[in-house]
């Protein structure tokens, strides 16, 4: 079934008029100074950033809209983890990461300048002087496309898939919202090595799975098999929150995400011919065709 375009000039307007709580969209060239977003202390160290413009302070979501790279795209449902390495000592340890670069073309190209002097701005809301900044914005890499803003940079992401039972103290809360049901347990979820398997096992009973929470154009959640195949080359809207820690003599972000929804082609733009397999799942909190609709 062809995808039905999306006007997203008319998308764009949406975001300028949603509310702080529905995504603070830092496309917007004026967005900071009509947003109320502080560094908080959060539980366990380290700073969230938070909007406080109502009575009680909540993670702040920020929303943008980008291309998914294929560069780092890394979103497998295990990883391809296959033992211990360096930096994922256990199978729990694994986070899936992607970032996003300039889009194609239109009104989110034109805002991609924009979406990086914000998180700029606002990683030096909190930076040390003279420190070294790592994360969030990351270096393009050879076939990322080209940035006519010259920035060089790109947005990194991660998600935190799967989640102590019982957390102890000082556990980072990396979704500001975990409502949306779904089917997938630490037992049925997809793995391909035998480590990987195997670990899983031994995690039942400690461990609860998070799935990327990842939709198509239709609002449909994507299968944790498809993560990759959906992600890469894709226009996507992200709604994610900003956590900083200082370690050693670096100031270190991480933006993790709140959800990512794929958006429908634009007028003139062709769309993949694949077909993708999808599961029937929860919806997005506030897809960009409920936006739409509103």
């Amino acid at each position: 079934m062809t995808r039905k375009p999306i006007d997203h000039d008319a998308l764009r307007r949406s975001y300028l008029q949603s509310p702080s709580n529905r995504g603070i969209y830092i496309g917007n060239p004026s967005v900071l100074s009509t947003s109320s977003l502080q560094w908080l202390p959060m539980d366990g160290g380290g700073h969230v950033l938070a909007d406080t413009s109502r009575k009680e302070p909540s993670h702040a979501i920020l929303l943008t809209v980008l291309r998914i790279s294929a560069q780092d795209c890394w979103v497998y449902p295990d990883g391809k983890w296959k033992g211990p390495t360096t930096y994922t000592k256990s199978l729990a340890d694994l986070r899936l990461r992607c970032s996003g670069v300039i889009p194609v073309a239109g009104v989110f190209r034109d805002d991609f300048e924009h979406v990086i002097k914000n998180l700029e701005f606002i990683r030096n809301m909190i930076a040390s002087p003279g420190s070294k900044k790592r994360g969030v914005l990351v270096p393009v890499q050879n076939g990322d496309p080209a940035d006519e803003t010259r920035s060089g940079l790109k947005v990194k992401f991660q998600h935190v898939l799967f989640k102590e039972k019982e957390p102890g103290k000082g556990g980072v809360r990396t979704r500001a919202s975990t409502k949306g049901q779904h089917h997938w347990t630490i037992e049925n979820w997809p793995a391909t090595s035998d480590a990987a398997k195997e670990a899983l096992k031994d995690m039942e009973t400690t461990h609860g799975v998070d799935p990327l929470p990842l939709y198509d154009s239709e609002d449909t959640s994507v299968h944790p098999e498809l993560y990759s195949t959906s992600l890469i080359g894709a226009t996507v809207e992200v709604r994610f929150n900003l956590c900083h820690w200082r370690i050693v003599n670096e100031d270190v972000y991480v933006a993790y995400v709140d959800s990512m929804c794929i958006l429908p082609v634009p007028a003139m733009v062709l769309s993949s011919p694949a077909k993708k397999r999808r599961s029937v799942q929860a919806e997005p909190p506030l897809s960009p065709s409920k936006r739409l609709r509103r």
